[in-house]
């Protein structure tokens, strides 16, 4: 589980960062990754995001 609360776009994209190397490190099979977002973070979760693309 990776949380995030911090609506800074290099906080998010070290959060995502950090989900990809997970699945790298024990297989994308092999794991199950949850991201939370809550306060000013649940921008990362919209199509307008920098961390859409």
């Amino acid at each position: 589980m990776i949380q995030v609360s911090s609506a800074d776009s290099v906080a998010q994209r070290v959060a995502l960062n950090n989900a990809v190397n997970v699945q790298k490190a024990f297989g994308h099979d092999n794991v199950e990754i949850e991201i939370v977002a809550y306060g000013p973070e649940l921008s990362m979760l919209t199509p307008k995001s920098d961390q859409s693309s």
